[in-house]
């Protein structure tokens, strides 16, 4: 019989928790280029959605987007979706 920790591990990676702590770190990648300005949302099947309220945060993030691929490609992000609100 497993013990809880491995119990509660399997159903972590189940739900993909682990997404959380690679949240935070994208944020912190984004917070060295855009501090403040932006907000890693979520990242989904390699989608990663970034927020921003402000359109030219927005229009630079796309024109940046294969360098900001580059530095996120250890977090398993294939693409970026940009919206703002």
């Amino acid at each position: 019989m497993d013990n809880i920790n491995d119990i509660l591990q399997n159903r972590a990676e189940d739900l993909s928790l682990e997404r959380g702590g690679q949240l935070a770190a994208i944020q912190e990648v984004l917070n060295k280029q855009y501090p403040g300005k932006v907000r890693a949302k979520s990242l989904n099947n390699g989608e990663l959605t970034i927020t921003t309220p402000s359109s030219a945060v927005a229009s630079d993030l796309h024109l940046s987007q294969s360098n900001l691929l580059q530095q996120l490609k250890s977090y398993q992000v294939e693409t970026i979706r940009v919206k703002i609100g």
